[in-house]
This record gives C-alpha cells, structure tokens and sequence, in this order.
C-alpha cells in the first residue's frame, strides 16, 4: 500500500511536532531540575556543607543526562526536516515557494548549537564548582 504525499507531510509535521514538543518538555523539566537542585545545593549549605559537593556533583550529572536525551530528539527533528523539504521540492506536491514550511525552517539557526553551547557552559561551571567545594571542604567562601 503506497503512501499520498499529501498523507507523507501530514505524516512529517506530526513527526516534528511530537519531537518539539517532547524536546520543549524535556527543556522544562531541567529547569524544574535546576530549580530543586538549587534547593538543595542552599539546604547542604546551611545545614550540612560537606554534601554541597554531591549536590553539584548530581545537578552536573543530571545536565549530562538532559544532553544525551535531547540527541534522540535531534535526529527525529533533523529527519522530519529533511523529508519535509523534499516532499516541498516535488514539483508533483503542487506546494508554492511562499507556503513551504520545512524549507523555512532551514534559514533559521538551530537550537541544537544554543542547547550545546548552554550544557558545555553548565557543566564547565558545575565540574569547577565541584573542584572548589572538594578542596574547600564544602565551603563557598
């Protein structure tokens, strides 16, 4: 059974916008993370300092984690692109130049380079803050 290319597009914009959204809950949930993490990092500076580090030590880890996952998310929306805008360039899809959504898409700078560019920092930050809290025995100061 072949598939439309009018069923084929639908198909694709429901492939990228499932992974935007799965990507944009997925953004959501670090912040949520960072938000206990940075609880949690005041609580262990208050009442037990030696533990700041273990809490740094898993914000930096649970960063990681965020960076791995977003890669499925990545291939599914760099896909759903590709196939996009080859459906676009068919002359027998009949889609106009100026209603191309895919194609658009491609002129705009990714997210994945800000993505990138914002774990490589956090991690940096939280690997020397780690360092810092080990030396320091816990303490800021």
């Amino acid at each position: 059974m072949t598939m439309g290319i009018y069923e084929r597009y639908s198909q694709m914009i429901e492939v990228y916008l499932h992974a935007l959204n799965s990507r944009s809950k997925l953004l959501m949930s670090l912040g949520i993370g960072y938000g206990v993490f940075t609880a949690v990092f005041i609580w262990t500076q208050t009442m037990a300092k030696s533990l700041s580090m273990v809490a740094t030590f898993f914000c930096m880890c649970f960063t990681a984690l965020f960076w791995i996952t977003d890669y499925r998310y990545r291939s599914a929306i760099r896909h759903s692109k590709q196939v996009g805008m080859l459906i676009e360039e068919d002359v027998s899809a009949g889609i106009p130049c100026e209603q191309r959504y895919f194609s658009s898409l491609e002129e705009r700078p990714a997210h994945d380079v800000a993505i990138d560019f914002f774990v490589c920092t956090m991690i940096l930050i939280l690997s020397f803050t780690c360092v810092l809290l080990f030396y320091s025995g816990g303490k800021i100061s």
